[in-house]
């Protein structure tokens, strides 16, 4: 599959809880070639002095809007510096890239397995899957555990686990796994 690198104006960049952010950008091109499970290399306005591009898992994207859009958790400078970009700001982005997801034979159910902003590509999977998935989401607490009621309204089943017992089951979401 052929890389597109494309100048995106941010629409919307807003916190979605803790340290998670959603960022919807206009990337036309890009959206409608992002098969699930792939990601985009984002080019921050101000960091191009830093010769590796960031990774980020495609969240969602809407073909005919051209809307591209990538959760993110603050964990160092460049994200820090990603969530004050307002709207209009333009990013670089290179993508879509990686292989992406399998489509699961029709009348399978397929179970995935995901935690904090890893959940990110599980929802364009869910959302293009013949049957909703068994969704397994894991996270040190409950304020890891993202994307809950949205892949619910795609009907999935979502079960919980916390490393701390905040939310779902107390443990390893490899637990959740030994039990589906």
């Amino acid at each position: 599959m052929e890389r597109i690198q494309e100048e995106a104006p941010i629409l919307a960049n807003e916190r979605l809880q803790g340290d998670y952010y959603q960022v919807d950008m206009h990337a036309p091109a890009i959206a409608a070639a992002t098969q699930p499970g792939q990601f985009a290399h984002v080019q921050l306005p101000g960091f191009e002095h830093r010769i590796l591009r960031r990774p980020f898992s495609i969240y969602d994207v809407d073909a005919d809007t051209g809307r591209l859009s990538i959760i993110y958790k603050i964990v160092g400078e460049g994200t820090a510096h990603l969530a004050t970009l307002p709207e209009g700001t333009v990013l670089d982005l290179l993508g879509p890239l990686g292989v992406g997801f399998s489509t699961p034979p029709t009348g399978a159910r397929p179970i995935v397995v995901a935690g904090g902003y890893g959940c990110a590509a599980t929802y364009l999977f869910a959302k293009h899957s013949p049957a909703p998935p068994l969704v397994l989401v894991g996270g040190r607490s409950a304020g890891d555990i993202l994307l809950q009621q949205e892949l619910a309204e795609l009907g999935c089943e979502v079960r919980i686990s916390t490393d701390d017992g905040s939310q779902g089951h107390h443990g390893l979401v490899t637990a959740l796994v030994e039990q589906a």
